[in-house]
């Protein structure tokens, strides 16, 4: 590729002065590191390393092409030039998932190299936390505004212009008790003893007896084997059983 600085080097050389002039105040680790983290780090951290590049440290760098970035020289540095578009309204070659590269932060990456690409001793990139200090966990605790879960459903349903639903009857609550922590029905004889009960921890109580069930181990064991991918076999076009893969399950 016939780059625009190589038919106007004139060009190139007063770019070079202009962004000279403007780079003493580019503070690397402050102005340009978050914009390689947020647009660049994704991909090519050591982890990753899509196209064998990683720019997470100055070393990193310095083992690709020449050319990456080519210091005094940002016009012909294969990292200003695939970040940005070759003509106006263009998607740039790269980042390849996520957004471009605004024009103030090409212009940053520009005056940078144009400096000499300089990069603080000893500093590593990090691609940044999908959960950064705004995330819930990280908030200090405080005073709920409702005293319960009931009161919050009752507030959610309210804004939507819905009431709850009415409190079941003792043969409905013991059946979908049942039902969603063993996965099966209550005998006859264990509904009836029930509608029956005058103890008022009747309900905790049966709620303690189908925890303490197998069935209840075996119904949500099922679900917990699904998740860590349990298989009695390694699939694929040679099924084979793993004889000793029992005692896990």
């Amino acid at each position: 590729m016939i780059r625009f600085s190589q038919v106007f080097p004139g060009y190139l050389f007063l770019v070079l002065a202009l962004n000279a002039l403007s780079a003493n105040t580019i503070d690397f680790e402050k102005d340009l590191a978050p914009v390689l983290e947020a647009k660049c780090l994704r991909c090519h951290n050591p982890n990753r390393l899509k196209g064998d590049l990683s720019l997470a440290t100055l070393e990193d760098i310095q083992t690709v092409e020449d050319d990456l970035i080519i210091p005094g020289n940002h016009a012909d540095s294969m990292l200003y030039w695939i970040t940005t578009p070759e003509n106006p309204g263009e998607k740039p070659e790269m980042p390849d998932e996520g957004d471009p590269l605004t024009e103030r932060e090409a212009n940053l990456l520009a005056s940078w190299i144009d400096a000499g690409a300089p990069w603080p001793e000893g500093l590593i990139l990090h691609e940044p936390s999908k959960a950064d200090k705004s995330w819930w966990a990280y908030q200090p605790l405080s005073e709920p505004k409702l005293d319960s879960i009931d009161a919050y459903i009752v507030d959610a349903l309210e804004d939507q212009d819905l009431a709850i639903n009415l409190e079941a009857d003792r043969r409905s609550l013991i059946r979908r008790a049942t039902y969603d922590l063993t996965g099966l029905p209550p005998t006859s004889n264990e509904v009836e003893a029930f509608v029956k009960e005058t103890d008022p921890l009747a309900y905790e109580k049966l709620i303690d007896r189908l925890l303490e069930s197998p069935h209840y181990g075996e119904r949500w064991g099922r679900h917990w084997l699904d998740v860590v991918r349990f298989a009695e076999s390694n699939g694929y076009e040679k099924n084979v059983i793993i004889n000793d893969l029992w005692p896990f399950r």
